[in-house]
């Protein structure tokens, strides 16, 4: 997936100034796909050129124009062509579990110090995924359609942290064992 497809599923709905998309991408889709102000602000004069979206201006007082930008129907087409290839899931790149696959080289204490660091950093983005859901899923049976995909890649997020913790819970356990052999 490129950043071209992220912008242009955020664009699907509505149309929006960079900005808008940048902050949008930052309170939504960054949980699973990130990216810079730059990145998106490039990729839009790109997607522009390639008439996957168009801009319109906006006249502000004492400001500079904003630019509106809406996906074309060339880049609904381009959107939906993208969504209907086949998904490939993609490697997990995470420091910790390469330092845990060799961790009989150093202490216990040492993965247990940045596991428990780890441990917290999960537990807020849990609370934080469980305080998107409190706010903005409040009723499920209520959900637009919409709302219900929107939904269910929170509930991914979720689950993905609780199954992290869980997991976390089995390797502390171990590595406290392990201090208590040493």
């Amino acid at each position: 997936m490129s950043l071209k497809h992220s912008i242009l599923a955020l664009l699907s709905r509505e149309s929006k100034t960079g900005y808008d998309l940048s902050r949008d991408a930052e309170n939504s889709t960054r949980f699973f796909w990130s990216a810079t102000h730059q990145q998106v602000y490039k990729d839009l004069s790109r997607l522009e050129e390639e008439g996957l979206v168009h801009h319109q201006a906006i006249e502000q007082n004492e400001k500079p124009d904003k630019k509106a930008y809406s996906i074309t129907k060339t880049g609904m087409k381009e959107l939906k062509h993208w969504m209907r290839q086949p998904s490939e899931p993609k490697p997990s790149k995470d420091e910790f579990l390469i330092k845990l696959f060799v961790g009989d080289l150093v202490s216990s204490e040492i993965l247990l110090e940045d596991l428990l660091r780890q441990k917290d950093l999960h537990l807020s983005k849990r609370e934080r995924y469980l305080e998107i859901e409190r706010k903005y899923f409040k009723d499920r049976k209520t959900l637009s359609t919409p709302q219900r995909f929107r939904h269910l890649t929170l509930r991914r997020g979720i689950l993905s942290e609780t199954a992290w913790l869980s997991w976390c819970d089995e390797v502390e356990s171990f590595l406290r064992q392990q201090q208590n052999l040493a």
